[in-house]
């Protein structure tokens, strides 16, 4: 049996060159008033898009965090994260996938 590649391949331009990057499919529980807000703000203040730029948003803000030095990133925002850790834990709403 064939396996099946379910990776997205999209083209990164860094020095020296253009870098192949497999994306792979991620799941996340976003709550419904958080999602429809941060999409309204993305077309307020981005325009209109076919779709997809709430995800490019998320990707965006995680390359930001993965490339930021340990020393610089925000205590709060790790706090935050905790914060919504628990809160997550406490509804049952971890994803398991």
């Amino acid at each position: 049996m064939e396996q099946i590649d379910r990776n997205i391949y999209s083209f990164k331009r860094c020095k020296g060159g253009v870098h192949l990057m497999a994306k792979s499919l991620f799941n996340l529980y976003l709550d419904d008033n958080i999602k429809q807000r941060a999409m309204a703000k993305l077309t307020r203040l981005n325009g209109e898009t076919t779709k997809g730029q709430l995800a490019s948003f998320i990707r965006v803000k995680i390359n930001e965090f993965v490339q930021t030095p340990d020393e610089e990133v925000d205590k709060k925002l790790l706090l935050n994260v905790l914060e919504e850790l628990q809160e997550c834990n406490r509804k049952g709403r971890i994803s398991r996938l």
